[in-house]
């Protein structure tokens, strides 16, 4: 019989639900979209320590050339509002929402709050997360599509 000092194997197996063990994000596909590199960079090694895979374009151009090497549509999409050239973060959603045929879930980064910004994420049922980015925020996000896109596939 094991002695009564023992402690249940399962003891380290739960850790509290604020650590990094929480709805793991692994296996998610984010499309993250910047034209700044060091912005792009930083959330790509963010986004990698969660376990995420990281398909990385720094303008549309770009965007279909990562899509292109990518075996499955991404879970999310993550761009910044403001892009080079004319198109902006909504074009990016938009056209890759096309390119597959769903609405892929979209994450909007942006520096300003102008009304019309946030009304046009909202008709494209977009969520918003002000620059500078805190990664807690992010991986909040994040987790909320991830159970919405569990709950969506029905089990």
């Amino acid at each position: 019989a094991a002695s009564p000092l023992a402690e249940p194997p399962c003891s380290q197996a739960a850790p509290p639900p604020s650590t990094a063990a929480a709805p793991p994000l692994t296996g998610m596909t984010v499309l993250a979209v910047d034209d700044e590199a060091m912005v792009l960079t930083g959330l790509q090694m963010i986004l990698e320590s969660w376990g995420c895979t990281v398909a990385a374009a720094g303008d549309m151009r770009e965007v279909f050339a990562v899509l292109d090497a990518l075996p499955d549509p991404p879970s999310v999409i993550l761009t910044d509002l403001r892009l080079p050239g004319k198109g902006s973060g909504f074009d990016v959603i938009d056209r890759v929402r096309r390119l597959y045929g769903h609405e892929i879930p979209a994450v909007v980064l942006s520096g300003e709050t102008a009304q019309s910004a946030l009304l046009e994420g909202q008709r494209r049922g977009c969520s918003f997360l002000h620059k500078p980015l805190h990664p807690g925020d992010l991986r909040q996000v994040l987790e909320r599509l991830r159970e919405g896109e569990e709950k969506g596939q029905g089990g």
